[in-house]
């Protein structure tokens, strides 16, 4: 008895270690579901990725727009100021004809004054008495009787709080720098330059002199213009860069990542900043999609495959209850024609009586067990059951007697012990649903 105990006990181990139907089908749909997941995953951080190098790649370029329109207006007035530095009026010294001239150039938009300085570094003429901004010994007028053409910082005219800045530009006789002729500029004239630019929105774009003050921004024009950058901008404004990246806060708090472009005409250098926020949202939204879109995929299609698993499992269950519940000589039979003849020593009836007990069934089960199920068509009910409950029948056999034997074949009442531990490994479902 305890032998029995110890093998039923063992058996139900190996059943409980059997994994179940649903949890194949799960671990199927994972085999199949984590691989493409990590493939959306990889895809979707690379497009992020690529998103944000876009970003950057727009953010140089709005940096290069702007300095270039920066440069372009330089060049436009440093063309006006060349062009009336060919006056005869000029180059004779004539300041009394040279004035209409100049103030026809003065009057034009933003420009402030027009000023001629000797290289004795006097004021020889000037539209207006607050042009008498510079001195020959300054690096300004410096650098242009050394020929080039300058370009101021950021200043305010004596006794105005505008913001202006001044190019000066040598005036030649023979082949002699004999005058500085120099333009105050209002510092708006670049202000409409960062729309021309596609400065995008949320973005932050400005340009400061060599001294690190802003001569133009984005944002807050009138209360920033003429005043210190941030400490960061202003180490990249003195610096000897051309160009270049770096990250800091701006003066309204923002933390921001920059590119920056100095100018080789004026010396200042156009900053084009985008926040932190803006340029780290791709991946932000990217990993939100990936970890609710994965999260909720798979759910879906592990419930899916749970319902999937319970249908499949039902009718397996109720095959292994009835497989369970059957005994080991059970016999089943399927459609088959059958007659009862008499064997090698008939007894009780006559071989006429034994010829008419022919019956036909559609399914007949029978168990030689002590319970017996018999199930049959509606013409032969009565037949069969003369047949299995007559005493007189015992010494009888069913046979076949159709011409496909093979699915009729019978079973002999009691099977083999061997055979019978092999057709109840075979029938029996092993499978803890």
């Amino acid at each position: 008895m305890s032998d029995i105990t110890s093998e039923r006990n063992v058996k139900a181990r190996s059943r409980s270690r059997i994994p179940t139907i649903r949890a194949r089908v799960i671990a199927l749909i994972a085999i199949v579901l984590v691989p493409l997941l990590g493939l959306f995953a990889w895809t979707a951080l690379n497009y992020a990725r690529a998103e944000r190098q876009l970003i950057e790649v727009q953010r140089t370029d709005v940096v290069n727009n702007l300095n270039a329109l920066v440069d372009r207006e330089i060049s436009g007035i440093r063309g006006a100021l060349l062009g009336l530095g060919t006056s005869d009026e000029l180059h004779a010294g004539q300041f009394a004809d040279f004035a209409r001239q100049a103030t026809a150039l003065a009057t034009q938009p933003h420009f402030v004054a027009i000023s001629v300085v000797d290289r004795r570094g006097q004021t020889v003429y000037a539209t207006t008495a607050s042009a008498e901004l510079f001195s020959s010994g300054s690096d300004f007028t410096g650098k242009v009787f050394n020929g080039q053409m300058a370009v101021s910082s950021v200043t305010t005219l004596p006794g105005s709080n505008k913001p202006i800045v001044a190019v000066g530009v040598p005036v030649y006789r023979q082949s002699e720098v004999v005058y500085a002729l120099i333009a105050a500029i209002e510092t708006d004239r670049f202000q409409d330059l960062f729309a021309e630019a596609n400065l995008q929105a949320k973005w932050l774009a400005a340009v400061v002199d060599r001294n690190g003050r802003f001569v133009t921004r984005s944002l807050e024009y009138a209360s920033r213009v003429n005043t210190p950058a941030s400490l960061a901008v202003q180490e990249v404004a003195k610096g000897d860069a051309e160009w270049g990246v770096f990250d800091n806060t701006t003066l309204e708090g923002v933390r921001v990542s920059n590119s920056f472009r100095r100018s080789s005409l004026s010396d200042w250098t156009s900053v084009m900043a985008v926040p932190l926020e803006t340029l780290n949202s791709p991946m932000q939204n990217t990993m939100a999609l990936v970890l609710i879109g994965g999260t909720l995929v798979s759910f879906l299609t592990l419930g899916l495959g749970s319902l999937m698993a319970a249908s499949i499992s039902e009718p397996v269950r109720s095959l292994s209850s009835v497989a369970a519940s059957a005994s080991p000589t059970s016999v089943l039979r399927l459609g088959f024609h059958a007659s009862l003849t008499p064997s090698a020593s008939p007894s009780a009836f006559s071989s006429s009586r034994a010829t008419g007990c022919r019956f036909s069934t559609a399914v007949q089960i029978a168990w030689p067990s002590s319970s017996l199920s018999t199930s049959s068509a509606p013409a032969s009910i009565a037949a069969s059951s003369t047949v299995s409950s007559s005493p007189a029948l015992a010494p009888y056999s069913i046979s076949p007697s159709r011409s496909n034997p093979w699915l009729t074949a019978p079973l002999a009442p009691r099977l083999p012990p061997f055979l019978a531990k092999a057709v109840r490994t075979l029938v029996a479902v092993r499978l803890r649903l």
